[in-house]
């Protein structure tokens, strides 16, 4: 299989560029006026969680829902990246999330079959009613 990494390394740097960007407007903004910088101030241990949850040697892997139970496997090694890994499938598990897919799955079909169903009933009406009086056929 062939693959351009030049264009598909292109459109994963976009967000990042995107993201240091807004970072970079993001400081111009707040350092602009006294109350900006207050509100910077008040606003800083937000910032840092917003920093901390987008730090790809945390959050960068993957999950991979089974039918019966999860796995969180981390994309780097290292110590930050298994950590947090094994976080989010204690998470995970803590929060019943696969019961909760099977649930909506579930009930995503059986609405499915009843719309599917309805829609076979007002068929079988439309071609099973007489005609009207003094229709010629």
């Amino acid at each position: 299989m062939w693959c351009d990494r030049g264009f598909t390394g292109n459109i994963a740097l976009k967000p990042l560029r995107q993201a240091k960007q807004l970072a970079t407007y993001l400081k111009l903004v707040l350092n602009r006026t006294l109350m900006s910088r207050i509100g910077a101030v008040l606003a800083s241990g937000a910032f840092a969680a917003l920093k901390d949850r987008m730090d790809p040697r945390k959050h960068n892997g993957g999950v991979f829902l089974g039918l019966n139970g999860v796995w969180s496997r981390p994309r780097r090694h290292g110590c930050v990246g298994f950590a947090t890994a094994i976080d989010v499938a204690i998470e995970m598990v803590r929060n019943d999330l696969v019961n909760k897919i099977k649930t909506d799955v579930l009930s995503m079909a059986k609405q499915r079959r009843r719309k599917r169903n309805s829609m076979r009933r007002s068929m079988i009406m439309v071609l099973v009613q007489p005609a009207a009086a003094g229709d010629d056929q």
